[in-house]
Formats: C-alpha cells, sequence, structure tokens
C-alpha cells in the first residue's frame, strides 16, 4: 500500500513572455531541479527533455502553458505532462520536416521536434506521447 505522503507534485504555469527567455528558462529549471535531482540518477537528461520542450513552449506559443509532474518514490515513476494553451492543430509530420530545413536564428534552429526531443525521450526509456490536436501536449511515464 502507498502512503500519500510517498507522492510528490510538481506543477508550474507559464504565463507568458513577460521576462527574456533566459530568465523563464532559469526559472523553470530553479523549480524543477530540486524536485528531480534527489531521486533519478540522469536528472540532467531528465531536465534537458523538458527544458525543450518549454523552449518550445517560450517560443512558439507566446510562452504560455504548463508543466505537471507527479513522482512515486514506492513505484519508482515519474509522469509528467507539458502543454501549451494553442487551440490550433497541427499536423506532427510535417513539422518534422519543415523544423529540418531550417536553417534558424541565433537560438533556435529547429531541430528539438526533429531529434532532440524524441532522442533524449528515447536515451531515457520513456515512451513520449505528443499531441497536436490543440496546440502541443507531450506526456510520458518516467521509470527511475
Amino acid at each position: 500500500m502507498t502512503a500519500k505522503s510517498d507522492i510528490r507534485k510538481l506543477s508550474i504555469r507559464f504565463e507568458g513572455k513577460n521576462v527574456p527567455r533566459e530568465a523563464f528558462l532559469e526559472d523553470f529549471n530553479d523549480k524543477l531541479i530540486p524536485f528531480v535531482r534527489e531521486d533519478l540518477l540522469q536528472w540532467r537528461e531528465f531536465v534537458m527533455l523538458l527544458r525543450e520542450i518549454v523552449k518550445n513552449i517560450y517560443d512558439h506559443a507566446d510562452g504560455r502553458g504548463y508543466t505537471l509532474l507527479k513522482k512515486n518514490g514506492v513505484k519508482r515513476i515519474l509522469y509528467f505532462k507539458l502543454g501549451d494553451n494553442g487551440i490550433q492543430s497541427y499536423d506532427l509530420e510535417v513539422l518534422k520536416r519543415a523544423s529540418a530545413s531550417r536553417k534558424g536564428n541565433s537560438y533556435n534552429f529547429g531541430v528539438g521536434l526533429k531529434t532532440m526531443i524524441p532522442g533524449i525521450a528515447e536515451g531515457l526509456g520513456i515512451e513520449l506521447r505528443i499531441v497536436t490536436s490543440q496546440g502541443f501536449y507531450y506526456s510520458g511515464v518516467l521509470k527511475f
């Protein structure tokens, strides 16, 4: 039987581009790292995965969205959901192909969606689910 204290949650709301990109990401790191570092051996890779998704929220969804994590210490499972507040639907495969052909700008080179996000998730053994019927919604489970 799992005690209620064995389940911890972290919820972060993104309210828009009210700060520069690096400050936005640093604030996210400051909340996420203490939550995952004590339990996860590969916490740096996990933070890198979520940070790449959060970059997309900042860059492509006007900095509006959310992160929800639920960690079960007894079962050693971490559930996560991230999404933007988008209402438009997208064809994920078309976006992946388009991102590979971009030249990018000073911080966005279009490789996150095509290679980084799926590659990091795969390396961590996460079956990542990406739904694009209303904005972008990412979810997965990490066993630690």
